[in-house]
């Protein structure tokens, strides 16, 4: 079922999501250009192969990207394109039986134009062409990809997707959210950060600017009897008053984030942060020694990673206490929040928490709705080959 028309994804996040993974996966397509005028069935095969894919991933088939190394690159696309993404794109639900949930989506990256298809929900394989469009692609064709070519589905292939055979082998490690190592995808609710302490001293600030303007305005003075009496509501008994012009107390509203930034600090990454830990499992039947697991965290408005704990300012803590308090080693760049853990060895069947301490994550109201892609990748000298994935933080609104 297709969901509306092409849409533009708020703040790029999906695509943000989609960028980060990896352009070798079966859960990825890419096109350099869209699909020529004539060639709707080559998207429709393209959608099929995707969706009948041995991975329980969203698939994404993305328009004006290429693969360059192993990574993604925005090519753009140009007016017409978009033109035909969207009459192609209304099309495909009346192509494709059973069922599937189709997102199409455009978004600008760097002024480039760039559409793709999300197709989610592909629980009920095989897919297949509900009607004949063309001599070579009648009904009921079927179509899968077989180490980057797609090709016409086998009889090995339908074996699988009906549950008759081999499905895709399990991973050599299992790595998800806080202590289920199989939780690819965690949803957190948004925290309250609205009462931190530079937006509690501005408040306090401004109610005593809005005293002094009504003792002005009633009196024509500031009246020192009526300031005590509101400095007692406002601070309280214990806090010792002291009249201040205003010029003063304008200063003091305007610096009070400065003044306040290692109180803040605490506030959002200890009081109010999101903490996040993750769980790792060895299915095997031997031992895996020296395992490493990296995080490629997006930089995202209103979503920042700590690099280190952020202690009350009565009682600082410097980076390298930090770490040994075990707070996970973060290094944070313009476009990503790197983070690090050596985990050691994992016997057969063993599951471990990969940080000591939870990371510490300060999350904005602009996040709700949104999902964040956290990129994996881990080593062990006892593997042939390095494992990567991701992870799906969902931010409900």
């Amino acid at each position: 079922m297709l969901h509306g028309g092409p849409r533009l994804a708020p703040k790029t996040m999906l695509l943000e999501e989609i960028l980060t993974e990896n352009p070798n996966s079966a859960a990825m397509l890419l096109r350099r250009d869209m699909y020529a005028e004539g060639e709707q069935g080559h998207l429709v095969r393209d959608v099929l192969a995707l969706a009948n894919g041995a991975t329980t991933k969203s698939r994404h088939l993305l328009l004006g990207a290429e693969q360059v190394g192993d990574a993604i690159q925005v090519c753009g696309l140009d007016r017409d394109a978009i033109r035909r993404f969207r009459l192609f794109g209304y099309d495909l639900p009346a192509l494709i039986e059973p069922e599937l949930k189709i997102v199409p989506i455009m978004v600008e990256v760097e002024g480039k134009p760039v559409a793709a298809l999300e197709i989610s929900d592909c629980n009920n394989p095989p897919y297949t062409l509900r009607r004949q469009i063309a001599e070579d692609m009648r009904t009921g064709a079927c179509w899968v990809r077989d180490q980057g070519v797609i090709r016409p589905a086998r009889r090995e292939d339908l074996d699988r997707m009906y549950g008759r055979g081999p499905a895709e082998p399990p991973t050599p490690l299992q790595l998800g959210f806080n202590n289920d190592p199989t939780c690819q995808q965690l949803e957190l609710q948004v925290p309250d950060s609205s009462q931190s302490p530079s937006s509690q001293t501005r408040e306090r600030i401004l109610s005593v600017i809005n005293t002094k303007k009504a003792s002005n305005k009633m009196l024509g003075y500031d009246d020192t009897g009526i300031l005590r009496l509101s400095h007692v509501r406002i601070f309280g008994p214990d806090t010792p008053f002291v009249q201040h012009g205003m010029d003063t107390l304008v200063m003091q509203y305007k610096q009070a984030s400065d003044d306040s930034k290692e109180a803040d600090e605490h506030y959002y990454f200890e009081e109010c942060a999101v903490q996040i830990n993750l769980s790792i499992q060895n299915p095997q039947q031997v031992s895996l020694q020296d395992i490493v697991v990296e995080l490629s965290i997006p930089k995202v408005s209103g979503f920042e990673v700590a690099d280190r704990l952020h202690s009350s300012p009565e009682k600082q803590m410097t980076e390298m206490e930090s770490r040994l308090a075990g707070y996970p080693r973060v290094d944070i760049s313009e476009k990503h929040a790197k983070v690090s853990a050596c985990v050691g060895t994992l016997g057969p069947g063993q599951v471990l928490p990969v940080f000591e301490m939870p990371l510490r994550i300060a999350v904005g109201p602009e996040m709700r709705g949104m999902k964040v892609a956290i990129k994996y990748h881990m080593t062990s000298q006892d593997l042939d080959e390095d494992l990567q994935g991701r992870l799906k933080l969902i931010f409900a609104r």
